[in-house]
């Protein structure tokens, strides 16, 4: 699952816990994620990836260290293009801030699945535009169960029959390799 928007914060940056969150796998009340986009990233709760399973929130973002997280998100009002990418199979989560190739965050967790999507705040005011939501890539009509990233990858697929999805990754100057495996 991917969800694309265009997020700002409109609470004035001198105010130092604003915040947008993006829902995905959401189950219930009591289950889901979301991304927690800040201009903080050295509170617990602020800027990161977070999991929500009928108890208080725990952070699963590999960039927090106790102290501090990933670089700020957004750190003016300003529109910025938000990406954030589920994939199930294997749980990795992974947040992309305006075009960024690199992820800002990473995470990995199977606790949820498929579920619903959305926006929102815990105490400020901020917008969201041209939200996009996409499910799992297919290919020949079979789901991917190898995927990559929008940068440089190396797929690996698995002992039996693949589905490669390499999502617009290409090593620059070099041509587009198309391979699949023959009809038997």
């Amino acid at each position: 699952m991917e969800i694309e928007a265009t997020v700002r914060l409109d609470t004035p940056t001198s105010v130092s816990n604003r915040d947008v969150i993006i829902v995905f796998g959401y189950r219930s009340d009591t289950q889901f994620y979301y991304v927690h986009l800040s201009q903080d990233n050295t509170i617990y709760p602020h800027n990161g990836i977070f999991i929500v399973n009928n108890a208080d929130r725990l952070r699963l973002d590999h960039q927090w260290n106790g102290q501090v997280g990933a670089p700020p998100a957004v750190t003016d009002a300003e529109w910025h293009r938000v990406r954030v990418r589920h994939c199930a199979a294997t749980g990795e989560i992974a947040v992309f801030m305006d075009g960024a190739t690199t992820p800002l965050m990473t995470a990995t967790d199977r606790t949820f699945g498929a579920g619903r999507a959305g926006f929102g705040s815990f105490d400020n005011i901020g917008r969201m535009r041209d939200m996009t939501l996409r499910g799992t890539p297919v290919c020949a009509g079979a789901a991917s169960t190898v995927t990559g990233m929008d940068a440089r990858d190396v797929l690996t697929g698995t002992p039996g029959p693949d589905v490669i999805s390499g999502l617009a990754g290409r090593v620059p100057d070099r041509p587009q390799i198309s391979a699949h495996s023959p009809t038997r």
